[in-house]
């Protein structure tokens, strides 16, 4: 089952289900490695694909590249306290993907290898949307296809603004809530 719940309530009320996801600021920019740590919780990775190949249509798009030019394709299924939580499906320029072809990527933070390389994430662009999931995300996720999932397509930018990465991050549902703070502006 892909959703976990935990049942509150005392006597004489009537009990809530409550799902156990760990919640997230949009404000904050940050790898999921140190996210979870700063949690208490203790991040994992298997890696499930390293390559290096063609951009293509739609990845050179969102890098902004030429589609024959090269770029560096991770795929790694990500934990929380050892259970599958997200599966990260990124693309990176050459730019920053050179650095990551020698890197051992279930050693732990991309986004820290980076940064000590110079080629550090300074910000980012999110568009996070409830998809169902495709068979392949949903048969590495460890659940049946269809199933709602939280779905992040980030860009991410290095301090000048280039493009280094465009990542399409899935999150198994009830591992994770974003928030977001903002206020009312009259005008």
């Amino acid at each position: 089952m892909c959703i976990r719940d935990s049942i509150y309530g005392s006597q004489g009320r009537t009990p809530l289900v409550r799902r156990n996801t760990t919640e997230q600021s949009a404000q904050h920019l940050g790898s999921f490695t140190t996210w979870a740590e700063s949690l208490g919780r203790v991040p994992g990775q298997k890696t499930l694909e390293v390559a290096k190949r063609p951009a293509g249509e739609e990845m050179a798009a969102a890098l902004d590249v030429a589609p024959e030019d090269f770029v560096v394709w991770i795929r790694r299924l990500r934990f929380m306290d050892g259970k599958p939580s997200m599966l990260e499906e990124s693309a990176f320029t050459m730019r920053a993907g050179e650095f990551l072809l020698s890197f051992d990527t279930d050693s732990g933070s991309i986004f820290r290898h980076l940064a000590a390389q110079g080629r550090g994430i300074y910000s980012a662009h999110h568009r996070i949307e409830a998809v169902a999931a495709p068979e392949g995300v949903a048969r590495d996720l460890g659940c049946p296809a269809g199933t709602p999932i939280l779905q992040d397509e980030r860009t991410s930018f290095d301090a000048e603004g280039n493009i280094l990465e465009f990542s399409r991050d899935s999150y198994l549902p009830g591992t994770v809530s974003l928030t977001i703070d903002n206020h009312y502006n009259s005008t």
